[in-house]
Parts: C-alpha cells; structure tokens; sequence
C-alpha cells in the first residue's frame, strides 16, 4: 500500500509481517492472545464498485422511477471509502490495495491516500480511511469507485473459561477510550442525538442494577443474549440504487442500509437486522465495555447461488476484552467477536448461561467473512451520500412522525459506507448503487503470516 502522504499504523490493529507464507497442506494456527485462536484461514479478495450518477438539485420523490440524466461542472473534492485493516478473525494485506476514481469514465485519481489517524489520535474503532481527490472538471454526470483488497479470515476458537477470569479494568487505554465517543447511528441520527436514557436503564435492569457484578465476558455474553431474546429482524434490510426494498418490489442492486438506530430498536423491539447490532453494541458501551460494530461480506456457500447483493452483507459486534495484569503488552487486547444475529436464530437464549455457545467468541463460519467497515457511514470525513429508503412497515412510519415529526411520504436518509464532499457543493439528490464480488487472490502473494503463527494441528477442546 503506496501513499502519497505518511501514515502511521496503529498498534494492535494491524498484524506484523514475519513468516513465510505456508503451502495449503500446511496448517497452522494463530493465538492473538491467551483467550482467542485463529485456525483454518481462507484467503480471499474483494471487490467494491460505486456509481454515483442522476443528479438532481431537488429532492426526487419516492413514486417517480425513472430520470433524465443529469450533469454538474466539479471545482474539487474528495471521496471517502473504509478500510478495515484487521478484526478479531481478519487480516488484510495492506500492500495490495488497489484502487481507481473516475469521472464520465475517465479516471482522475489511480490511487487512494490512506489515511490511519485524525493527527493526534487514531480513527474510531480502528478503522482506516481511503481518500480519491477530485480536481477540476466540467459536465460531471457520473462518478466510479472502485476498491481491491486481498486478506484471510479465520474459524475463532474461544477460551471463555480462561476470559472469566480477567477483571474490569481501572483505567482504559486511549485506543479503547476512543469507541464511547458520539458515533453516528449508535449515539445520534441524520435527525439529532439518540435518547439512549432508555438503552442505560434497559442495561440496568437486566444487569440487575450492577453491569460489574460479572466479570466483563459474562456480562457481555448476558446481554448478547438478552438482545438476541428481546429482538425481532423484519425486513430485508437494504435498498437500493432509488429507494427501499419492499415486499412488493424486488431489488437485487445494492444502494443503502436501513438502520434506525438504538433507541428505535430498544423501542419497537423490530425492524432491519443492522438495528440488533446496534443495540448490542449502544447496551455495551452503556455497561463500560468498549465494543465496536463491523460491517461484513458473507461468502458461505449457502448465499453462493443469491442474485441480490444486500442478502451477502452481514453485521456483527466485537467487544474489547482489556487485560491489565498481562505482562506483554501486545497480548492485554482482545477483541471477541459477537454474532447476535445467529445467535437469535440458533435459540442461544434457551441454552445453559455456563457453556460455550457458538456465535460468542467463537465459530466455525467466521472464515467466510470479508469485513468492510466498522461504521456505517464515515461521520468524522466531511461529506454526503445519497442513501434512502421508505418505512419497512407503517409502525416504523408512525414511529419517525411522532419522533421527528417527519410527513409521511418523505424519505429518511440511509447510509452506504461512503461519502464525498464535491465542490462547490454537493447535489442534493444522486442515485447510487454498490457492488460486491469476492473472488481468490490468485497469484497476488498475500502479507506473510505473523511469527507468532504456528505451523501443525490444534487440538481442539
């Protein structure tokens, strides 16, 4: 990866270089840390293309599905992407991003400037972002962007036994003091700040008064599954290039989320899956526990044969298990991975508090899962996107009119994990639509694994 700027890696974020790849006969496994074991890795490479095109000055409404193109002149600007450069179970191979911007077809930025701090502290939850400039130019009536990046995911093994026996911590390193701040779409919304008075109260009662009674990874895994029990996804959770997705109108192109926020899914205890997440993530931070979201591609052979790119996109929660007393430093962070989504559909909630259960901290599944971004939209880069959506269900309406007060027919604004702020001034309204391939690596050699890797079988408890 080729910046024309310096950046700097953040520690415990990005794996370290050190071995030499190993053939596929080869096994090997790599403990993070005392609590959590990557084995049978994948390798894989993903694919992102936005297409930003019809603008409009004035708001489209929702009924009208076709429009004449329309055509803007650019002075400069800038287009922001993502980039997760590692999670609990994934690596991505930060020298092989490649990446292209261009206007009418005509590219006018080959390679992105990557960007790994805010100066003096580093982006939230980890995340990287990529950044194409826009320079000068006239009769714009579209915009592309594409994205490659090559990385393994791993099956997670998980020690929840040994995890029991680390403490709450006194004093958070600033990496993890960074995840309670404001975020978009788990703090406040397009509207205004979330009420999350309700999200603090719904904590304590089913803490029982007392978050820290447990030590963190039970109470963690508590309210995981008090989530898991209290929620119900409806919906299919996206929209696309013009609008939502309904019963009665099929979309296959992928355009934006539908997510509301923590508040409406405390509240209506339904609606799009990316609301569940949200609410895990907004009940651990309100017990002390740092936990950031992640936005994924699921590639399992079960989605292989699906024509509708949102039904690949996945959610799920990692929260930071901080081990003061570890003498190596390297080794006090762990993040565990949290599926409250299947953790609903396996019935988690029915099964003994005490045992392991899949979807928490482990799972065999997790290797076919790329990460896109841990947030939903980069709120800290300056700009817009185009995301929309109609209400799922008339409870949702009447929900968003009686909470910002908003006419029935008008549209709430939804996230697609980019933004830009082109000058001088963004249009209004734009369609987009995103895609994803996964595909393998091929012969792009991917980042050796770290030293700490260990050839062999595991054996498994």
């Amino acid at each position: 990866m080729s910046s024309r700027r310096s950046a700097r890696l953040v520690s415990g974020f990005v794996f370290t270089a050190g071995l030499s790849a190993l053939s596929p006969a080869q096994s090997y496994h790599y403990q993070i840390s005392p609590y959590l074991t990557l084995v049978e890795p994948r390798e894989w490479k993903m694919s992102i293309r936005l297409q930003v095109d019809n603008f409009e000055d004035e708001r489209i409404r929702p009924e009208i599905y076709q429009y004449p193109v329309k055509r803007m002149d650019v002075t400069g600007g800038s287009v922001f992407f993502p980039i997760v450069p590692a999670t609990s179970f994934s690596q991505t191979s930060l020298n092989h991003i490649k990446s292209s911007l261009s206007l009418n077809d005509r590219v006018v930025d080959d390679e992105a400037e990557v960007f790994v701090d805010r100066g003096d502290k580093p982006l939230p939850a980890g995340t990287f972002l990529a950044e194409w400039s826009l320079a000068e130019f006239a009769d714009v009536h579209q915009m592309t962007m594409t994205l490659t990046t090559t990385g393994r995911s791993w099956e997670v093994l998980f020690d929840e036994e040994r995890a029991t026996q680390v403490g709450w911590p006194k004093e958070l390193p600033p990496v993890l003091q960074g995840l309670f701040e404001p975020e978009m779409f788990i703090d406040r919304g397009p509207y205004g700040p979330y009420s999350l008075s309700e999200i603090k109260k719904q904590v304590l009662e089913w803490t029982e008064g007392d978050p820290r009674a447990l030590p963190p990874v039970k109470t963690a895994k508590w309210l995981a599954l008090k989530v898991a029990e209290w929620y119900n996804p409806s919906g299919r959770g996206f929209g696309g290039p013009v609008g939502e997705s309904s019963d009665y109108q099929p979309v296959t192109a992928f355009g934006s989320f539908s997510v509301d926020g923590p508040e409406y899914a405390l509240k209506m205890k339904r609606g799009s899956k990316y609301n569940m997440s949200v609410l895990l993530v907004a009940c651990y931070r309100a017990a002390g526990i740092p936990a950031r979201l992640v936005i994924g591609y699921d590639f399992s052979d079960q989605l292989a044969q699906s024509e509708t790119i949102g039904d690949h996109l996945r959610c799920w929660v990692e929260f930071a298990l901080y081990d003061e007393n570890e003498t190596d430093e390297k080794r006090r962070l762990t993040w565990v991975p949290v599926d409250v989504e299947k953790l609903r559909l396996t019935g988690a909630a029915t099964q003994p508090f005490d045992r392991p259960i899949e979807y928490f901290g482990a799972s065999d599944e997790w290797d076919t899962l790329i990460p896109l971004a841990f947030h939903f939209t980069p709120y800290w880069a300056p700009g817009v996107s185009y995301g929309r959506y109609r209400f799922e269900s008339d409870e949702t309406r009447r929900y968003y009119i009686d909470r910002y007060r908003l006419e029935r027919n008008q549209a709430a604004f939804a996230p697609a994990l980019w933004s830009w702020n082109v000058l001088p001034g963004p249009p209004r309204w734009a369609g987009q639509w995103l895609d994803f391939t996964k595909d393998a690596p091929m012969n792009t050699e991917l980042d050796p694994m770290p030293p700490e890797a260990r050839r062999g079988p595991l054996r498994r408890n």
